[in-house]
């Protein structure tokens, strides 16, 4: 498998911008870079649901912490997720399957301010 668990200089750009359990987007001049060290898969899945806008969910029964540094090309919401789903597929092996599921989710239809003693 194309996916290694995290080691301490397995990638040199992502131990200069993390030191621990972290992942953001590297933007700069030319290609973006997703960088995640040291997450489980379902954090991975938690981190691309909030890039894509919709729910991912991790199926790979794989327990371990990986790093990733995914290069993708800039571009609306989601056209960088189809080109992270690429860079995920041919740089570890991980493949992102559309699929219908049932998901259970809390609405929140009404909130009042609770006044409080100062």
């Amino acid at each position: 498998s194309k996916l290694k668990e995290t080691a301490t200089g397995q990638d040199p750009v992502l131990d200069r911008y993390y030191k621990s359990t972290e992942w953001g987007v590297l933007d700069g001049a030319g290609p973006r870079h997703l960088l995640a060290k040291a997450l489980t898969l379902q954090q991975v899945a938690s981190m691309l649901d909030q890039l894509a806008g919709h729910p991912v969910i991790d199926k790979t029964g794989l327990t371990g912490k990986y790093d990733f540094n995914v290069e993708f090309e800039s571009g609306d919401p989601p056209c960088a997720s189809c080109a992270i789903s690429n860079g995920l597929e041919q740089d570890y092996g991980l493949k992102l399957v559309k699929s219908t599921f049932q998901l259970d989710v809390i609405v929140v239809d009404h909130a009042e301010k609770v006044p409080t003693d100062n």
